[in-house]
This record gives C-alpha cells, structure tokens and sequence, in this order.
C-alpha cells in the first residue's frame, strides 16, 4: 500500500510541479506587465495591448499631462513631443490604441475626466473604416474600462498566453530570444508614450521628412505589382452611412467633456488608401457636436493619390500626420474655446 502510495504521489508530484514552474515563470516574465510598476510600458510582443499598456503608463505616471491623443494605431504618426513646440502650455500624453471605436475613445475621456484630469488639449483621429464599426470595449481593454473584476483580468491574460500554441510563447517564458512580427519592441517616449520614437529635438526635427529607402521603395513597387497596392477609382466614392444611435450618445457625450474642461480639440479625418470620402450624413452628424473643428482628409487628394504614402496599405507615414496637424494648427485658434 504504501509502494502505491507513493506511485501515486510521484505520477501527480510531476504535473503539479510543471504547473508551478510555468505559473512561477509566468509571473517573473510578467508579458503583459500587469504586476509593475515599469519604468515604462513600451509596446514589446504584439499580443500586448497598446491601449491597455498606455492605460498603465498613465496610471504610474507623476506628470501633470493636460492634453491627450486618441485615435488607432494611425495616430501613431502623431507626435505629442511636436505638438507641445506648437501649442503653448501643453503637456501631451499619447493615450495610444489599435482599431479604436468611438465608444473606446468615450471610455478615455470619461476615464480621464472621472480621475480629475484638466483636459486642455485633445487630438482626434477619425477613421471612415473603423471608427463607428465597433463598439465601445474590447477585449484589449484595461480592467477600469470593461468593468471585470481586477483579478479575473490578471487571469485572463495568463490563461490566453499559457493556452496559447505559439511556440514563440515558450521562447519567451523561458527567456529565449524571438524575432520577426511577435517581436516589434518598440520604445516608447517615457513621458509623452509617443510611439517608436524617444522624444528629443534630434526627432522633432527630423519629423515631417519622407525618409523612405531604396529599399522602402523596392517594397512598395513589389506591392503595386502584385496588386496589393491595387488601383482605386477616379471618380469620388463614399462610405456608407456608419454612425448609429447609440454612437451618437457617444459623441454627444464627448462634446459635453469638451464642453465642460473648455478644451481646445481638433478632429482629424484620416486618408485612406481607398480613397473613400467620409459619408455626407455622418460628416453633418459630427459637425453637430464638434462644430468648425473637423479637418477632412479622406477622398482624393494629394496624400491619397500617392501609394508611396501607405507602406502597408493600411497606414500612412509620420510625414502625413505632420503635413496634416500643421494645416489643422495653422487655420485654428490655439486658445482653448469655449462650447
């Protein structure tokens, strides 16, 4: 009996303890860095959430930040290090994300305003495709927005990387280097949380060039040959109508933060690759609640027409982003409005 015991203690000892060593690993590695604080919280393996992350960096940061950025991952091009050089007083946080909905965009101002934040500044990047496609959380979001218990967060990002069947997740448990697309590690400005860039007046003046390669160029021919980069239509197109009731609160309630910190916002409409104008109906629906601070830039145009400006099809360069904050800054006033 006691042999049998013992079997029995032995055959479940060995499960039990690789359950502890990976958990223990887990922990240590901490990939989603949920048990910080960081010194930084830098985009590092792309299954990590850029606005989770940024939610995070906000969260540990002692800055005093008074002006933010919302948008998708196209408003990576933005620089918040620029933009404080041209509005005065400005501290800019680059609250960053990936298809971003209004709804999400919703949740950062009301969580910002609900943390006591003086909201002078706002950047907006609207785009045709995505904006008004989603609702408002999702599954990258930080716990404080999708309401879940702060625990059963935690769990669920351990129970999505441990179940995972990327054996690019057991490389990096064990420490092991990984390449290519799962790691982008891109660093982020510690105070800005800019993305890939450290802000300094090296980078700021280095902003706005194309700074495309020879082989950037080869890549881009690649692409137009095989018809990624395929050819749009002469004639002007337009999206379908996209804004629903529901999304209409939402801005509504956008407009009533505005409104109330007296914030000074610009709404920027982005190109696209498509060349899709931003459908009449939903346009006259933003005019209602951001007024004369729309700047439109989808449809045709210089940006659009040229397909050396979307490297990927789906995203333009910093260059654009640039061009575009420089005419939205040059036709509005820069002291904050009041609604």
């Amino acid at each position: 009996m006691n042999k049998f015991i013992r079997t029995l203690l032995l055959f479940f000892a060995a499960p039990v303890l690789l359950v502890i060593v990976v958990v223990t690993l887990y922990f240590r590695k901490d990939v989603y860095m949920d048990f910080g604080p960081y010194p930084n919280y830098s985009w590092k393996y792309y299954f990590q959430q850029l606005d989770d992350l940024s939610t995070k960096k906000y969260l540990q940061s002692e800055k005093n930040y008074n002006s933010f950025i919302l948008g998708s991952s196209r408003s990576v091009g933005v620089y918040g290090c620029y933009l404080q050089t041209k509005i005065p007083n400005s501290r800019f946080f680059h609250y960053g994300s990936w298809s971003e909905s209004i709804g999400a965009m919703h949740q950062k101002l009301w969580f910002l305003d609900s943390t006591g934040a003086d909201i002078q500044n706002v950047v907006l990047y609207i785009d045709s495709d995505n904006t008004f496609h989603q609702d408002g959380s999702s599954f990258s979001q930080h716990f404080l927005f999708t309401g879940e218990n702060e625990t059963m967060y935690r769990l669920k990002h351990m129970k999505t990387f441990l179940l995972a069947k990327d054996p690019d997740y057991m490389k990096i448990l064990l420490g092991m280097d990984v390449h290519g697309e799962i790691f982008p590690n891109w660093k982020s400005d510690k105070i800005t949380n800019d993305c890939q860039h450290q802000c300094s007046a090296a980078e700021i003046s280095k902003y706005g060039f194309r700074n495309q390669t020879h082989r950037d160029s080869v890549k881009i021919d690649s692409m137009l040959n095989v018809g990624f980069l395929y050819p749009r239509k002469s004639v002007p197109q337009y999206s379908g109508d996209q804004i629903s009731e529901i999304e209409e609160i939402k801005l509504a309630e956008i407009s009533e933060i505005l409104k109330k910190h007296h914030t000074n916002f610009y709404v920027v409409i982005t190109p696209l690759y498509d060349q899709i104008r931003f459908n009449t109906r939903d346009l006259n629906i933003l005019k209602q609640y951001f007024g004369n601070r729309i700047s439109d830039f989808s449809g045709i145009n210089s940006f659009t027409n040229d397909p050396f400006n979307f490297p990927d099809r789906k995203h333009f360069l910093p260059m654009i982003s640039k061009i575009m904050l420089d005419s939205v800054l040059n036709e509005k006033d820069n002291t904050r409005i009041k609604l």
